[in-house]
């Protein structure tokens, strides 16, 4: 298999053996980069696109600019690229493009958003002062609030049994039941996670898998309700976990 990450000056490509370089040439950080059937998309400031072979060199195509999507718009950035139901998404935190291979559309998302989730083959808008929204057929139906008296950034949700558990930057992770009625996970992990801010979060198996601003990783075990904390201390080159991804053999990339 193959993982691609971006930073702030080029796109690496890792096959398990050796890395390679993608020069961008462009003053614009990439914000998000991901492999969809093959084919490279990347986000940054105003665009959005994918790469591909032209006279043996890596080529940018802009889809963005092709159908003129950020017409009107200001510092738009993409940060989270996935595909749902034979669509490239692309999302920016006010907005969500959707690429059918002929034509982008253009969704303003229903107030300032941390990210979408792809759940349970649901699209999930996880605004940052109205709630959680179902992004379906072009539309945004109200689901459920996380804590109805103060804004909050959500940075995780997850399906898992028959709740969605739902992690936030600074209130620790809060349980929502199919009567959409909201408690806290776990009191004592969340006063631990209350401490840090929470970046990243998902499920691998029976593990809840949580990254942290400032103290690495937390694995938290469903089963018996123990957890652990992988930090510096432990060998991570950082105590700050922005990402978390899962290859095809279940194993967990931080960045």
């Amino acid at each position: 298999g193959t993982v691609f990450f971006a930073n702030n000056r080029n796109i690496l490509k890792y096959d398990g053996n050796f890395w390679e370089k993608i020069v961008t040439n462009n003053l614009s950080i990439t914000r998000s980069v991901a492999s969809i059937n093959n084919v490279v998309y990347t986000g940054s400031l105003k665009n959005f696109g994918y790469w591909k072979w032209v006279d043996g060199k890596r080529k940018y195509i802009s889809i963005s600019d092709k159908f003129n999507s950020f017409k009107g718009l200001e510092q738009e950035e993409i940060w989270k690229i996935f595909y749902h139901k034979k669509k490239i998404y692309f999302q920016s935190f006010n907005y969500l493009f959707a690429f059918d291979g002929n034509q982008v559309k253009r969704y303003k998302l229903p107030a300032l958003s941390s990210y979408v989730y792809l759940v349970d083959g649901k699209l999930l808008v996880a605004t940052i002062s109205k709630g959680v929204y179902e992004f379906l057929d072009g539309n945004f139906i109200k689901k459920f609030n996380v804590l109805n008296d103060k804004p909050v950034v959500i940075h995780g949700i997850e399906h898992y049994k028959n709740d969605f558990l739902v992690g936030t930057l600074t209130e620790g992770i809060f349980v929502i039941n199919n009567k959409n009625e909201v408690r806290q996970f776990d009191e004592k992990f969340n006063q631990v996670l209350k401490n840090t801010l929470i970046l990243k979060m998902l499920i691998l198996e029976d593990k809840l898998i949580v990254g942290t601003s400032n103290n690495g990783i937390y694995i938290y075990n469903l089963q018996n309700k123990t957890y652990r904390n992988y930090n510096q201390n432990q060998g991570l080159i950082s105590n700050t976990i922005q990402t978390i991804k899962l290859d095809h053999k279940g194993n967990a990339w931080l960045g």
